[in-house]
């Protein structure tokens, strides 16, 4: 009896440590992202996007820079764990186990789509390095966004990876409501009118709609 509590409470801190890197997988990478993301000054220097008091290259960001390091190694160990767990799971699916221990991964897809938290994975992780790409160009960043939403969004709309069709439907509304909300924002930015203003005010209610949603 003791035994299969052991392996119980194993299992259960597997998922529930699993369930956490899930929902912290967008963060540690935006912290990776963030230390790589300069800006320059008129003096020839560069600062720190996220934190302007810290000139890029000094000691203090060389500290931040080692923490970004951290925060995306623990992001790819966890993405590899993820995609190792899936191989399994063809071979481990009549497992009790193995079902306790991934839970986190498999309980939101169908088991043909299982591997749908790897596609929503790949797409957080694109989505967190476009800024690195092209600081000063905020055009090109919005468009490769819009790229890459609209491409995940197709996707899902084509294999419904969803257990249940209100998830799936909940899915597409909060893919189709951040599209608009990042072309509205965007045509707002062009200029300081009254009406573009009122735009990015519409667009930004739009980015909340998924919160809402979820």
């Amino acid at each position: 009896m003791k035994l299969l509590s052991d392996r119980f409470s194993q299992n259960q801190a597997i998922n529930i440590l699993g369930g956490i890197l899930l929902v912290g997988f967008v963060p540690l990478v935006h912290i990776g992202t963030n230390t790589l993301m300069c800006f320059p000054h008129p003096a020839g220097v560069s600062s720190l996007t996220t934190i302007p008091s810290v000139l890029c290259g000094s000691g203090s960001h060389h500290k931040l820079v080692a923490m970004g390091v951290i925060a995306f190694g623990v992001a790819a160990l966890f993405m590899t764990l993820v995609v190792m767990a899936l191989r399994q799971m063809p071979a481990m699916w009549e497992d009790k186990d193995f079902h306790a221990k991934f839970a986190f991964l498999l309980f939101r897809f169908r088991a043909p789509r299982a591997y749908w938290v790897i596609i929503h994975l790949i797409r957080n992780l694109s989505l967190a390095f476009i800024p690195l790409l092209e600081t000063s160009n905020r055009n090109l960043q919005v468009a490769l966004c819009f790229v890459v939403l609209l491409l995940f969004t197709v996707l899902q709309l084509q294999h419904r990876p969803g257990r249940i069709p209100l998830a799936n439907l909940i899915d597409d509304l909060c893919s189709v409501s951040v599209l608009i909300g990042l072309v509205l924002t965007n045509i707002s930015f062009e200029s300081e009118g009254a009406t573009d203003q009122l735009l990015g005010q519409i667009g930004s209610l739009f980015f909340i709609c998924p919160l809402l949603l979820t």
